[in-house]
Order: structure tokens, then sequence, then C-alpha cells
């Protein structure tokens, strides 16, 4: 038999299991899922849509500011399922994304995870430094307008190489991993 206070926690946690169910598939459906991931998007967020319609894409999204080099800037934090997109805006629209996860990744497989060999076949691969970490990209093919960020440990061995190329980099080729993903607009040269 159901008393007052059984049936009330029955109610309670009914509530709570339909707004979890609820809040998954928001996460699910934001960026599509585990979607595809090119120099321009990030499954169905695109660089250049505008923030209001990247949070209706993502509704469980995060709009808050954090602090790069000391200076505060606004981001979108977007889950999706366990995964998390960072979504910079300039004025009311994506600038950039930034994705951690192996879950997003482009037609011929270069995603988050990957060891650094698959970059170093690219003809025109270089590098650098950004915002304190170590970003390598080649703006042909698949990876076009894609910045792939360094492990920090090879970053630290290519402190003060003046040059890097596909030669500077054949030393860390099977140890070193790709561990985020820049998404920051494709322009042909």
């Amino acid at each position: 038999m159901l008393t007052f206070r059984s049936t009330a926690f029955v109610a309670v946690i009914g509530a709570a299991a339909c707004s979890t169910s609820r809040q998954v598939a928001e996460r699910m459906a934001c960026a599509g899922g585990r979607g595809p991931l090119d120099g321009e998007r990030v499954g169905t967020l695109r660089l250049g849509m505008s923030i209001d319609s990247a949070k209706i894409l993502c509704p469980t999204a995060v709009d808050t500011i954090e602090y790069a080099e000391g200076e505060p800037i606004r981001v979108l934090i977007a889950r999706v399922n366990a995964d998390t997109i960072r979504i910079y805006p300039f004025g009311n629209s994506i600038w950039t994304m930034w994705v951690n996860s192996p879950a997003f990744q482009t037609q011929d497989s270069l995603k988050v995870g990957m060891p650094l060999t698959r970059l170093i076949a690219m003809p025109k691969l270089t590098g650098g430094f950004g915002e304190g970490d170590f970003y390598l990209l080649d703006d042909s093919g698949s990876a076009c307008g894609l910045s792939f960020q360094l492990d920090a440990a090879t970053a630290h061995r290519l402190a003060g190489v003046d040059h890097v190329g596909p030669e500077t980099l054949q030393p860390y080729a099977s140890s070193s991993r790709i561990i985020a993903v820049l998404v920051r607009g494709c322009r042909r040269r």
C-alpha cells in the first residue's frame, strides 16, 4: 500500500528521471550527436552561426566567462553526450570552436588522440606556440581550418625550435598525441 510519503518519493524520482532523460536527449541532439569535424564545423555547429542558434541546437550549453592569458573571454560550453565543445564567439557569432574528444573526426579520421604520425605526412605541416600551447596546422585537404594541439611533453621539447616541420617532428612521431583540435575556419590560399 502506498502512503503519501512513498507516493511523493515516487513522484520525485519520476520527475528526476524525466529530467535526466530529457537532458541526455538534449546533449545527444547538440551538434548532431557525435558528428563530423572539419575546418568550418563540429557536427551541426558552424563557424559564423549565431550564438542564439547554437543555444537552440544545444539547450544545455552554458554561456560563461573564462580567462585566457589573464583576459576574460566569453565561451559557450556545449555538452554532447559525455564530450565538451568550447565555442568562442566574436560578437554574437561563433568565431572558433575547441574539441578535446575523439568523438568528432574528419572524413579521413583526423581526431583527438591520434598519434603525431598521422600529421607528419601532410605536405605543408607547420606549427608554433599559441596561448601557451603548441599547435600544428596544414591548410590543405581535410585539415584545412583545423589546428591540432600537441601534448604538453612534446610541446616542451619543441620550445625554442625556430622552424617546425615534418623533419623536426619525426623523433616524436609515435610517442606524441593530439590532445585537442581547434576549428578556426578554412582559408585556402
